[in-house]
């Protein structure tokens, strides 16, 4: 369990009265994680908010791309296939006072992306269904809470645009897009 004035140091939970908090806390499970991880992997089913106590995670997204294969056998003869490669790229970040595993509260409830510890990290776990009780019992505290998930979406959306543009950039050798 988490203590409410450790909740206090995430934004989306700022606002939120003391003794919501407290109801909060008391649906939490705190835990250590080492380096390299996972703690949730994008595409799965999220059922649970994450936040991170101490310590950082990456987020990541796997990007597919078919390749053209050909062999030649014999002059005359060549054979094409296709082959897909997966690569993982590292789009954010999130450290100490930070959320993830947001798309549990969220609609289609589909992981955006892998979450992976890069260091030591201590961690805290809230299931999806009991933090959205406690938001049934309190809407105001709801709605507090909501209106920072906003923020926080925003935030990972533009950062995961901006890391594939750069990317996107390398990839093609230009300046801007």
């Amino acid at each position: 369990m988490v203590d409410q004035t450790q909740l206090k140091e995430f934004s989306v939970f700022s606002g939120i009265s003391p003794e919501v908090l407290s109801e909060i806390a008391r649906s939490s499970v705190a835990f250590h994680m080492e380096a390299d991880q996972v703690i949730l992997t994008e595409g799965e089913t999220a059922t649970s908010l994450y936040g991170v106590l101490e310590g950082e995670v990456e987020l990541s997204v796997v990007f597919k791309d078919r390749e053209l294969k050909t062999d030649v056998r014999y002059e005359e003869s060549i054979v094409t296939s296709y082959e897909t490669l997966e690569k993982s790229i590292v789009i954010d970040s999130a450290g100490p006072g930070e959320i993830v595993g947001w798309s549990s509260l969220v609609r289609p409830k589909s992981l955006t992306s892998t979450v992976t510890t890069c260091e030591p990290t201590q961690i805290f776990m809230i299931f999806a269904e009991d933090l959205c009780a406690v938001f049934e019992a309190h809407p105001e505290a709801g709605y507090v809470f909501m209106k920072g998930l906003a923020e926080v979406i925003s935030m990972r959306l533009r950062n995961r645009t901006n890391s594939l543009i750069e990317g996107w950039c390398a990839a093609f050798g230009v300046e801007r897009v």
